[in-house]
């Protein structure tokens, strides 16, 4: 069975030190922070930090303002209390306001913001934070899921079974893995002429999606495509109300929550 770290396999997204200059831009304007002795790092008020976070890295992304809108919300009971005295007790006291996927996305917003803060060294706080119940329509897999899903479509006939492991490997949409043809590996690379963005796009495989990808064939069609995922489905345990496409989601939500930077999860998945 695949036992291996899903989302990673096919991103190599490695999280890049900060560089000690931004840190000291950002440092220098905020005129109420200060190095703390007893904390051992850099004190900063939690909207201040916000702030700076807001400069340093939402405003590259094109859901900056929205991210922005949803930390604003969270911290607001404890905006101007320095960000290394939040607990988990407090993050989780706050998020414990919304549900189901909305809980989710706030969720995932304070994992990177914090983790943000952590490269500053504003805070070692390693947010643990109980994901919401979702809807159907908006379920997330778990990696223990991905996993059996994973290990179960090895045992579908081919081209299924090297049809549904990609969709795991890489996140992709289901229809762009349809119609991928193993002619288009570049490199180590999955090269996507067409997308439903109507722009090309390049997926960059780890070693288990590339050897997949190599045999990977044409023989697919709609029409069987529906019958495919129920069979897989039932065989792996994972009830019928999950969608292609919440491999997808999840594949997502799983980089997001581990503190992935959204720029760069946008363009691995295209989005």
């Amino acid at each position: 069975m695949y036992t291996g770290s899903i989302p990673v396999l096919a991103s190599k997204l490695h999280s890049a030190a900060k560089p000690l200059e931004d840190k000291q831009r950002i440092n220098e304007t905020k005129p109420d922070t200060q190095v703390s002795t007893d904390f051992g790092g850099t004190t900063v008020r939690v909207d201040l930090a916000l702030e700076a976070y807001r400069e340093d890295h939402l405003t590259g992304l094109r859901t900056g303002s929205e991210r922005y809108t949803q930390l604003a919300r969270i911290v607001a009971p404890f905006s101007h209390r320095q960000m290394h005295e939040i607990d988990n007790v407090t993050l989780s006291n706050v998020l414990g306001r919304w549900k189901g996927g909305t809980r989710n996305r706030y969720r995932a917003a304070v994992t990177h913001f914090w983790k943000w803060g952590r490269a500053y060294g504003y805070t070692t706080l390693h947010p643990t934070l109980l994901a919401g119940k979702e809807t159907s329509r908006d379920d997330v897999l778990s990696v223990r899921l991905l996993r059996t899903l994973y290990h179960h479509a090895g045992r579908m006939d081919e081209p299924w079974a090297t049809y549904g492991r990609l969709l795991i490997l890489t996140g992709q949409r289901h229809g762009d893995v349809m119609n991928f043809h193993h002619e288009r590996l570049h490199q180590g690379d999955m090269h996507l002429p067409t997308s439903k963005t109507g722009t090309p796009h390049i997926v960059t495989l780890g070693t288990r999606g590339l050897t997949l990808a190599t045999f990977h064939c044409h023989g697919f069609n709609m029409a069987t495509t529906a019958h495919f995922k129920r069979r897989w489905f039932r065989k792996a345990g994972v009830p019928l109300s999950y969608r292609l496409h919440d491999i997808r989601r999840s594949f997502a939500t799983h980089l997001a929550e581990a503190g992935e930077d959204e720029a760069d999860i946008d363009r691995m998945l295209n989005h």
